[in-house]
C-alpha cells in the first residue's frame, strides 16, 4: 500500500514539476519530431496551408469553456459525481 502512495505521489511530482520544465527546455524544438511533415516531404507534397488561430478547434473550444466557466463546471462537477457514485 506504501508503493501504491509514493507511486502516486511520485507521479503527481512528475506532472507538477518534471513535464513543465521539460516543455520549456524542449522549446522551438518540441515540434521537430514531427511523422507527417516527414512523410510530406519524402512525397514530395506541399506544407498545409495555415488556418487564423481563431478557426482553430482547440481556441474556440477554450473560448467556448471561459465565455460559460459555471455552467461548465457544474455539469463536469455532476458527471464527475454520478461516476463516482
Amino acid at each position: 500500500a506504501y508503493a501504491g502512495i509514493a507511486v502516486v505521489g511520485f507521479a503527481a511530482l512528475a506532472a507538477i514539476v518534471v513535464a513543465p520544465a521539460a516543455l520549456v527546455l524542449a522549446g522551438d524544438r518540441l515540434d521537430s519530431l514531427d511523422v507527417r511533415r516527414l512523410l510530406r516531404r519524402m512525397l514530395g507534397r506541399p506544407e498545409p496551408v495555415a488556418k487564423p488561430v481563431q478557426q482553430l478547434f482547440w481556441y474556440r473550444s477554450t473560448k467556448f469553456v471561459q465565455r460559460r466557466s459555471i455552467p461548465i463546471a457544474a455539469a463536469v462537477v455532476t458527471l464527475l459525481l454520478l461516476l463516482g457514485a
